[in-house]
């Protein structure tokens, strides 16, 4: 799971909305958009994220707490004392 699944996710739990469609349009991105998001073709930025953390009830602080921890688990070498990520 990534860091924008799970902010999309919450922003559902918090405004009641079931679906991508609604979410979507509610910060005013398409559905595509927000499937492109849950499926990491693409990332919420600028104003989208703003609006994505807004709609969750999330602080900034947050939701880059939510973020880090996803980075971390997606690639827990980048974060390693050694640094012998091949990636980084």
């Amino acid at each position: 799971m990534n860091a924008t699944y799970t902010l999309v996710e919450k922003a559902k739990e918090k405004t009641g909305i079931e679906s991508d469609y609604g979410i979507a349009k509610l910060i005013g991105v398409t559905s595509q958009k927000v499937s492109h998001w849950k499926t990491e073709r693409s990332e919420a930025k600028g104003i989208e994220l703003l609006r994505l953390i807004k709609e969750a009830g999330l602080s900034i602080d947050d939701a880059l707490k939510i973020m880090s921890k996803e980075a971390e688990n997606q690639h827990p070498a980048a974060n390693s004392a050694e640094g012998n990520c091949i990636l980084c």
